[in-house]
């Protein structure tokens, strides 16, 4: 492995093997004389004029083309520009140029990270064509198109029964011409197989009428190409989010779909967001999409919302506006109920966002926490409040700590001081009882007045139609006490079975309903105690705990308790009652089986109603911090964070200097996790890794958090105040923020 060079002062004649000694070109380090597998190419900042088809024999391990924007490596700190603007920034690129940037098909194992692409008119920005690429990643980069026809930004051909493996990771497309990614499997005569295209975390800035991603095919024989994965994407368009056309897609039985998780979505009222030309193509869940057209031909996933019920508070230019502290485009305003919608999904810990930034499980839509005065079989009072009149219908209310702890309920009514719930407390709350209010699904706990094999009804519930399709509803306590099922459906007061309790309920039985479909795919093979889906690649034993159910095909009805799984294969405590086959579609539930035996003693269950979630978007929980004038150290302001989140300040240091950084920090007796932190962040260009403070103490009481640090050179540190809260009813608090 060797590292070269590239410089726009440096000249193809040289070694390219130092700084000093640095190539002048991209096609030079690409070509069939520059690079070799596992070298590592840093390209220094400016713009490089060329239109490059890779010639280098093709790598056999991971070869990284990287622009050094921080100047670490080649001197030249600054954007790198890769451009079919030939002559200069003025002169429009001839058409005998109009090329892609960089044309890779044929080539494997390269990455790229920290480089824009631009180009102009009939020239993509990526092409991969005639031969598929492989293991090709693109980090940290930007793709922009200005085209005056329907040129795709990236264009990439996978050749039939190809597994790619292809990644777009912190990317940001734009442009006002076609598809940001566009996709085109061939199909062949063989079997069906998985592409394995992955696009997380990025931003799609599509300024035209056509879609952010579009995936078709290419012939019309049976073998069928699928497995494109779009995840924590923010599309902002005039067209729509995700397209897949023809017939020859994701397999004869859809068991590669093209699978669309976690995403905004906004685009224009006439533009489907999701479009598909066959059902079965595309699976969806956990999106907010704002559009007046939805979906066509792709059915809604349960979690996903897009009614226009969750109001879309996100920036759009305002902070710098209204001289706020200014926020990147598209990223979430305090408290936003987007922070907390997205689930992890496919064994992913979805670690950073587009920013690098660590997404931080949150509810930051919670609206406050309190204490309980007193409370009636359906009410609580909170005598130190002062709500609006009817402000409150629809958000959830849970009792986090005392009598009646766990206890949630959808808000009927309210008083400045008295909230009304949708049901009787099963353990009505008392002053002991500490609640919360935030916007999301109730875990519902209540009273059963009558009951059947497969019904469970509560006069006293007043739920939305089919609220609860696809929850679990279990009786905790009474004559049916450990028996459970997936409801199918719900009135205001029934709730239906897709399977019998076993036992009829009586009246004054207790039962909970559990909020929480954590994933659904199709069967690739099962027995009588697995199912194996070979489309996904999960964790070990990521879904342990959690109730896996066949809800359509061979099996359907059938669940096991999930005892452990692989990448693939899920397997089971109990056996399946039918063997499920190929394409049946499985869901994964938050478990309950607990109760019942199903899951073995000393075994910790994965129930539902867990309101803390991961946002939708690219984005994380960004500077969520708000002003407090009751909890501070001194004086008569501080800052406060509702559940995780952070709130970053800039400190400009000096080479050589020791520079502390100190503030005060406090946790209430509603956090839990690790505890406040003051965090210095990693600063390449002036040499400074990462150093932390935590604090040590009690909640209820103010804390000194110190970091020391000595720059190597002159610039900006970012200093982060971060609260770590597992649950969304925690909150920090900052004071006497100071640099030494």
């Amino acid at each position: 492995m060797a590292n070269y060079f590239i410089r726009t002062n440096g000249s193809d004649s040289n070694a390219g093997t130092s700084a000093s000694t640095a190539w002048r070109t991209i096609g030079k380090a690409l070509g069939s004389a520059g690079i070799s597998s596992g070298d590592i190419v840093y390209i220094g900042a400016g713009k490089y004029r060329e239109s490059t088809t890779i010639a280098m024999t093709s790598a056999t391990a991971e070869t990284l083309i990287i622009g050094d924007i921080d100047g670490l490596q080649t001197g030249d700190a600054g954007e790198v520009i890769l451009t079919t603007y030939l002559t200069n920034d003025k002169t429009l690129p001839l058409p005998t140029s109009l090329n892609a940037v960089i044309n890779l098909s044929g080539r494997d194992f390269l990455t790229f990270r920290n480089i824009t692409f631009h180009s102009y008119a009939s020239g993509s920005t990526l092409t991969s064509t005639t031969t598929t690429a492989t293991n090709i990643k693109f980090i940290n980069c930007l793709f922009y198109l200005a085209s005056n026809g329907s040129v795709t930004v990236t264009n990439i051909t996978i050749g039939y029964g190809v597994e790619a493996n292809w990644l777009f990771e912190k990317c940001i497309f734009a442009s006002n011409s076609g598809a940001g990614v566009n996709i085109t499997l061939a199909s062949g005569a063989g079997p069906d197989y998985y592409a394995n295209m992955m696009i997380k975390d990025c931003l799609f800035l599509m300024f035209g009428s056509s879609y952010g991603i579009a995936v078709s095919s290419s012939g019309s024989s049976s073998g069928e190409g699928g497995g494109v994965i779009v995840k924590n994407c923010t599309f902002l368009s005039g067209g729509g989010a995700v397209s897949t056309t023809g017939t020859s897609l994701c397999g004869s039985t859809f068991v590669n779909p093209v699978k669309v998780y976690n995403c905004l979505i906004i685009n224009r009222t006439n533009t489907a967001s999701l479009s598909s030309s066959e059902l079965g193509n595309i699976i969806e869940n956990y999106n907010i999409i704002i559009s007046g057209t939805p979906r066509t031909n792709v059915t809604a996933g349960l979690q996903s919302i897009s009614d226009g019920s969750v109001m879309s508070l996100i920036e759009f230019g305002q902070s710098y506006l209204y001289g706020f502290k200014n926020q990147p485009y598209g990223s979430f305003l305090k408290n936003s109920p987007l922070l907390s919608h997205g689930h992890q999904i496919i064994g992913d810990t979805n670690a950073t966002d587009i920013l690098n930034d660590e997404y931080l499980k949150g509810q930051t839509s919670l609206l406050f926490n309190g204490k309980v005065t007193s409370a009636t079989e359906k009410t609580i009072t909170d005598g130190s409040q002062s709500f609006g009149n009817s402000t409150l219908p629809g958000y959830t209310i849970k009792i986090v700590d005392g009598q009646g702890k766990g206890q949630s309920k959808t808000i009927q009514g309210n008083t400045p001081t008295v909230i009304t719930g949708d049901g009787l407390w099963v353990t009505q709350p008392d002053s002991t009882s500490k609640y919360i209010v935030y916007q999301g699904p109730t875990n519902s706990s209540a009273l059963v007045s009558t009951g059947s094999n497969i019904t469970v009804t509560d006069y006293q519930a007043a739920w939305g139609i089919n609220f609860w399709q696809g929850h679990t509803l279990r009786i905790t306590s009474g004559t049916a006490k450990g028996t459970n099922f997936i409801v199918s459906g719900n009135s205001p007061t029934v709730a239906s079975g897709y399977s019998t309790l076993g036992i009829t309920p009586a009246s004054g039985d207790v039962y909970e309903l559990f909020y929480g479909l954590n994933y659904e795919g199709l069967v690739s093979t099962g027995t009588s105690s697995t199912i194996t889906d070979n489309t996904i690649s999960w964790n070990n034993n990521f879904w342990k705990t959690y109730l896996c159910m066949i809800t359509s095909g061979t099996a359907s009805g059938a669940y096991l308790y999930v005892s452990g799984n692989t990448n693939t294969v899920l397997s089971g405590w109990q056996t399946l009652a039918i063997i499920p086959a190929s394409g049946d579609r499985y869901s994964i539930y938050c478990g309950t089986g607990y109760a019942t035996g199903l899951i073995p003693s000393g075994e910790t269950p994965k129930f539902g109603g867990n309101f803390v979630n991961f946002p939708v978007g690219c984005y994380s929980n960004i500077n969520t911090a708000i002003k407090e004038t009751g909890t501070v150290l001194s004086g008569v302001n501080a800052i406060k964070i509702f559940g995780p989140g952070y709130q970053d300040f800039y400190i400009p240091v000096n080479s050589g200097v020791s520079t502390s950084v100190k503030v005060w920090t406090y946790f209430d007796d509603y956090y839990s996790g690790t505890k406040p932190q003051l965090v210095i962040k990693e600063t390449n260009y002036i040499q400074i890794k990462a150093v932390t403070g935590t604090a040590v103490g009690a909640s209820g009481a103010w804390e000194q958090l110190t970091t020391t640090f000595t720059p190597s050179g002159n610039g900006i540190v970012t200093a982060r105040l971060q609260s770590n809260a597992s649950g969304a009813n925690g909150s920090t608090y900052w004071d006497a923020f100071s640099v030494v």
